[in-house]
């Protein structure tokens, strides 16, 4: 029984150390808000898709207020981050896709899957 209760312990330690996946969404869409002119109008549809240990990639829809004011539409958005013990430790660059552009809505099908 002692085993048994050891065990348990160290398997709740080790699976408590990783950010769970709605933990990981919430760092990434705070990476994109960080990017947007008026952060707090973001509105997201968002999901994770893990890339190696540490990474994933944030991928969804963003819909935020432009510059004049008014919001422009949902717009597909990616990003990578890397997190460590619940930290974001480096992100790469936030992209938010134009309907019109072809080959950025190539590469968030191929992320983002």
């Amino acid at each position: 029984m002692k085993i048994f209760l050891t065990l348990l312990t160290c398997i709740l330690f080790v699976s408590g150390c990783k950010p769970s996946e709605k933990n990981l969404i919430s760092i990434g869409e705070s990476v994109v808000r960080d990017s947007l002119n008026d952060p707090d109008s973001a509105k997201f549809n968002s999901q994770y898709y893990k890339y190696g240990d540490n990474g994933a990639y944030i991928c969804g829809d963003v819909n935020y207020k432009n510059s004049f004011g008014g919001y422009d539409g949902k717009k597909k958005y990616y990003v990578y981050i890397e997190v460590v013990d619940g930290k974001l430790i480096s992100h790469g660059t936030v992209t938010i896709i134009k309907e019109t552009d072809k080959a950025l809505s190539e590469v968030y099908k191929s992320l983002c899957k």
